[in-house]
């Protein structure tokens, strides 16, 4: 993760054999989504609880 607040959260990830990916996304769930070849893809979200800022990651598809 790169970086998170209440009203963004930054993040990077390397693909095992090279490349990666960079986004950003606003306060959601799922409001991202990356994947490796042969591997279930991970739905990226972002949620404000009482003020606190949480990365929140679960099972998702790639259209």
């Amino acid at each position: 993760m790169t970086s998170i607040s209440a009203e963004s959260l930054s993040y990077s990830v390397a693909f095992p054999h090279s490349g990666g990916i960079q986004a950003s996304v606003g306060p959601s769930l799922g409001g991202g989504t990356f994947g490796f070849r042969d591997f279930p893809a991970i739905d990226v979200g972002l949620l404000v609880v009482d003020g606190t800022s949480a990365l929140v990651l679960q099972p998702g598809v790639i259209p």
